[in-house]
């Protein structure tokens, strides 16, 4: 929905709804430090790492974006092939898996924004980080 400005306690919308979400529009962003998980030779840090998969553990949440730089992030579904396009998102509360397509580096970092006006609450971040040993 277009931005509209709250008037006298009250927000005139262009179409009829029975429940609406409001809330003010900001960007907030998240930038993970380096994840240590450990390697066959101690720590991870330092050496060359990738994400295959991250999990991301929330509470009555919608609308994120999330990837390896800010640059380059994509839209995290909620809504499944089961629910009727016609109607809203309900706010998700559970893990959502991404399948990463950051590239080898050292010091993976994980990106999470939020830029719209729907609750986001992040309870973890559970990444499957791929160490090289050697290099």
């Amino acid at each position: 929905h277009p931005d509209r400005t709250v008037t006298n306690g009250k927000i005139t919308l262009d179409r009829t709804v029975t429940k609406a979400q409001i809330g003010f529009k900001y960007i907030s962003r998240l930038k993970t430090l380096v994840f240590d998980k450990g390697s066959q030779s101690g720590t991870s840090l330092g050496k060359i790492q990738r994400f295959s998969e991250v999990k991301i553990k929330l509470n009555r949440s919608l609308g994120l974006l999330a990837g390896p730089v800010f640059e380059d992030m994509q839209t995290v579904s909620f809504r499944t092939s089961a629910m009727a396009t016609a109607e809203a998102v309900e706010l998700y509360t559970g893990d959502v898996a991404i399948d990463w397509w950051g590239d080898y580096e050292k010091g993976a970092h994980i990106c999470i924004q939020h830029d719209q006006p729907l609750p986001s609450t992040i309870l973890a971040i559970m990444p499957q980080l791929n160490t090289q040993d050697k290099g």
